[in-house]
């Protein structure tokens, strides 16, 4: 990745942590849910984390976390 596109992005997760801190501020917890989506998505591309990797990491904690203190959301 281009040290260019590396600074945009990361000056795009900052815009995007404050746009979240004001939607949770004004109880906007569906469009702080949907932001905190395009986060993880930026966050994926600027690390080269892919969908399998990240699945993969779902499974790990999925299988070690206790079930009575994690509780999905889909």
């Amino acid at each position: 990745m281009g040290r260019d596109r590396e600074t945009e992005i990361i000056a795009l997760i900052d815009r995007l942590n404050k746009e979240i801190d004001l939607s949770h501020t004004h109880s906007l917890n569906q469009t702080a849910h949907l932001l905190e989506m395009a986060l993880l998505d930026l966050k994926m591309i600027l690390h080269s984390i892919t969908e399998e990797e990240l699945q993969q990491l779902v499974e790990v904690l999925d299988k070690s976390l206790p079930k009575e203190k994690y509780k999905r959301t889909h």
